[in-house]
């Protein structure tokens, strides 16, 4: 154990510590709630691509997040996430190999795989749920979901959608009225070549061509990054870079008539990424310190990280003797119809660490 250098950093350490690894929900693998015989230990579970033609796609929206839930009370719809790699660990065996004398990370309910939670979980004080969605309600920092080429009907087999972040409101210091009409602006790190187009359009660097709409739910598949905020006011957000990304979610109205979009968020965060990422957030209990390097709370995050991984860094890794070198993260989101900002690039936090800094595992 790292020694504690403060009252308070031995109260959050003892806090982040308090974890197990390798236990999970080990009551009796029920099949989906419609009582099928489709085992969930094998099927993707999200809907297919329906049959038919496409339609006129004349139809864009934006969506910017209002919410999300990391599902640290077990959610409100149970555990957040996908089977992404359809197998069931514990009873079964996993898709990935532990490192060294690690157990295996079991999943939960009908193969969900989402140990992100816990560091999620243990990572609330500072960076976490509370933190983003004030974040969002008060427009100081945002993400963006972008639906093109969609016909505006329950089905339509191929429609565009781009992951997009934002660095806000632009209408700060008021808040947004989540009526529609508000503006965010664009983090320039989502677009290609940092800028909007010549005429005023996007052109997103994490964007998928051929995700579908199929009985008003939308669902996509492709590599992005999301961002979330952190309790540091200092602190740049810190960067989920996720690969695998399945997002399904359902299109619908508010109570004011404006259209909607709530639904999961899942993919795989590579351990080597996950812990780079966190070296932009400022040490909550030391400010001239960093979470990266030799700081003590980043040592002991990182050793919560390391044993939290159930899960391989890729779909054809699965299931082929590969190392577990990545965390499976899964978050509720809801969303409300919006409209595209200015572009603007965001503070860089620099090389805290120093520029060429990177860190991994042990063995």
């Amino acid at each position: 154990m790292v020694a504690c250098f403060a009252l308070g950093s031995c109260q959050l350490i003892a806090s982040l510590e308090d974890r197990t690894v390798g236990v999970a929900d080990t009551g009796p693998l029920k099949l989906d709630d419609a009582g099928s015989d489709v085992d969930p230990c094998t099927q993707a579970d999200f809907p297919p691509r329906p049959p038919g033609a496409a339609g006129p796609d004349t139809t864009s929206i934006v969506f910017a997040l209002r919410s999300v839930d990391f599902g640290f009370d077990g959610g409100t719809t149970g555990s957040y996430g996908f089977n992404l790699d359809h197998v069931c660990t514990c009873p079964g065996s996993g898709s990935c190999v532990p490192a060294g004398n690690l157990l295996k990370v079991c999943d939960v309910a009908k193969g969900i795989d989402n140990n992100g939670d816990l560091i999620f979980q243990k990572t609330s004080a500072f960076f976490g749920e509370a933190q983003l969605n004030t974040a969002f309600e008060l427009g100081i920092s945002g993400g963006l979901v972008r639906i093109d080429n969609y016909n505006g009907q329950r089905v339509d087999t191929e429609v565009r959608v781009a992951i997009l972040a934002s660095l806000g409101f632009e209408g700060t210091p008021k808040k947004p009225a989540w009526d529609g009409t508000d503006r965010w602006i664009v983090d320039t790190h989502s677009l290609v070549g940092g800028q909007l187009s010549a005429d005023g359009g996007v052109v997103a660097a994490f964007a998928d061509e051929t995700a579908w709409v199929t009985n008003n739910t939308v669902v996509t598949s492709l590599d992005f990054p999301v961002t979330f905020g952190t309790g540091v006011p200092t602190s740049t957000p810190v960067t989920v870079e996720l690969t695998g990304g399945v997002i399904v979610a359902t299109l619908g109205t508010n109570g004011q008539g404006r259209r909607t979009l709530s639904g999961t968020i899942a993919g795989r965060w590579l351990l080597k990424k996950m812990l780079t990422s966190f070296a932009v957030v400022q040490d909550p209990l030391d400010s001239t310190q960093h979470l990266c390097g030799d700081d003590p709370l980043y040592q002991t995050l990182k050793q919560i990280m390391c044993e939290s991984a159930d899960i391989a860094g890729a779909r054809n890794l699965d299931n082929a003797d590969h190392a577990c070198d990545a965390v499976a993260v899964g978050v509720h989101f809801e969303a409300v119809e919006a409209q595209l900002g200015l572009a603007s690039g965001r503070q860089d936090a620099g090389a805290p660490c120093g520029p060429n800094w990177t860190d991994t595992c042990p063995p």
